[in-house]
């Protein structure tokens, strides 16, 4: 069951908060996660993604943006995704393929594979 506790962006752009995509027990094709919507442009800095559950598991994600918040279509930040495995530290991310998300945009997580019993999976998205 996805859900999504996203901080409030700071109108104007500068300043504007980093925000975490939480998807509970992420499956191998979530196409349909919550996300949140940019007024304004962002330039993504870094991601950092962390599991929750036990050692062995994995999961493959992208965020995807677009002014249009059908599911498998959009651009994705890094393109192919990534593979996340970490339950401690996590993993940073800040090498993007696309990492200026237009202003007047929705961002969402999708999930392409996933491996082992994985309760969360968080992803926070910090602008420049």
């Amino acid at each position: 069951m996805p859900v999504n506790n996203p901080p409030p962006a700071v109108a104007g752009g500068a300043g504007v908060a980093s925000k975490s995509l939480i998807v509970s027990d992420p499956g191998g094709a979530e196409v349909d996660t919550p996300g949140f919507f940019t007024d304004v442009e962002l330039t993504i800095k870094q991601l950092n993604a962390v599991l929750v559950g036990s050692a062995g598991q994995s999961v493959t994600w992208t965020l995807m943006y677009d002014p249009d918040r059908t599911p498998g279509a959009g651009t994705e930040v890094i393109t192919g995704g990534k593979v996340t495995t970490s339950i401690l530290g996590g993993d940073t991310i800040t090498v993007f393929d696309n990492a200026v998300i237009p202003a007047d945009s929705w961002v969402w997580l999708e999930t392409s594979a996933q491996a082992g019993t994985v309760g969360v999976l968080t992803v926070t998205v910090t602008p420049a």
